[in-house]
């Protein structure tokens, strides 16, 4: 269960988000609404809130990336910054 400080993270970081990508998000990661339920609701296509479901997501992971990497991870990671070497 999340504690208190990461549920207020996360519900700053859901309201920084456009407001299509935080209804896909919400309705269908928290309330676990079908897509095809959400296009019916939101007047979009199933495609359109795939797109801003799963861009919701990506901006999500971005924000809370380092805050979940573990000592592996973390030793990796500026090797990964640099990007990939030919």
């Amino acid at each position: 269960m999340l504690g208190l400080t990461r549920c207020l993270e996360l519900e700053q970081a859901l309201n920084q988000l456009p407001p299509d990508q935080r209804l896909a998000f919400v309705l269908h990661a928290i309330e676990g609404v079908g897509y095809a339920e959400i296009a019916a609701i939101t007047h979009q296509t199933r495609g359109e809130v795939q797109a801003a479901y799963h861009a919701a997501r990506a901006a999500l992971r971005q924000r809370f990336a380092n805050q979940f990497l573990t000592a592996e991870d973390a030793s990796a990671q500026p090797a990964l910054k640099g990007g990939l070497s030919a």
